[in-house]
């Protein structure tokens, strides 16, 4: 009995501290600010970005919440370490145009291979994951008066 008691004890706990590891592998986060950018931006803008993977690990969801950003109007995911620049791997929102300034989630939506370029053509959801799991991977947001990036993030 004194056995059967043990193996239930190890079971339990081996699920309780397994499980959270998982979950925890289907969300992810970057946050963004100017000094990310390669090189460094000056700017008041910030943001977070939290992307969540589908049941199915097919989709990848994106919220964008930005502060104090003026005529944002793309975003992509790239692959690169802090640090360094690197390829454009995913179009989140290539035609944004919002013109003015914002505070707020500015835009969400689902990834999926039909939102992948460069590398990443014809991949699947699974290899952007592997990438991003990697530490390898960086979310930077385009305005109008910064065309190539104005807060950037690495994809956490």
């Amino acid at each position: 009995m004194l056995m059967l008691r043990l193996i239930c004890f190890v079971i339990l706990t081996t699920r309780c501290m397994v499980s959270p590891v998982f979950a925890a592998e289907k969300s992810y986060t970057a946050i963004l600010k100017g000094s990310n950018e390669v090189p460094g931006i000056r700017t008041k803008a910030t943001g977070k970005v939290t992307f969540t993977l589908s049941d199915d690990n097919n989709t990848l969801s994106y919220r964008v919440h930005l502060k104090n950003i003026k005529n944002p109007n793309s975003a992509h995911i790239h692959r690169g370490k802090k640090g360094e620049n690197g390829p454009a791997l995913v179009n989140i929102h290539p035609n944004l145009s919002r013109k003015g300034r914002f505070f707020g989630i500015i835009f969400s939506g689902i990834i999926s291979p039909d939102n992948f370029c460069g590398e990443l053509l014809g991949k699947s959801t699974f290899d952007l994951i592997q990438v991003i799991k990697a530490k390898n991977t960086y979310i930077t947001i385009h305005t109008d008066d910064n065309p190539k990036g104005v807060i950037r993030g690495q994809i956490k």
